[in-house]
């Protein structure tokens, strides 16, 4: 029975959706990124920092595991 579901149309749906989440997230993970160093080359405050490289390193975990599902 898995075999049929991995070779259904609904499976292959699932897992191109899945494909289009994962490369929402890891543009998402850049644009952090990006905010991050440019924010940082501008010296903004540490803590604000700090928070902008916590929500990118959630977001490359989030990222990381879906990658691994799919």
């Amino acid at each position: 029975m898995v075999e049929n579901y991995k070779e259904s149309n609904e499976y292959l749906q699932h897992m191109e959706h899945l494909q289009n989440i994962s490369e929402s997230i890891k543009a998402l993970h850049s644009t952090i990124l990006s905010l991050y160093l440019g924010l940082r080359s501008e010296n903004v405050q540490e803590q604000a920092l700090d928070a902008i490289k916590c929500i990118g390193v959630c977001v490359k975990e989030i990222s990381n595991e879906l990658e691994q599902e799919i």
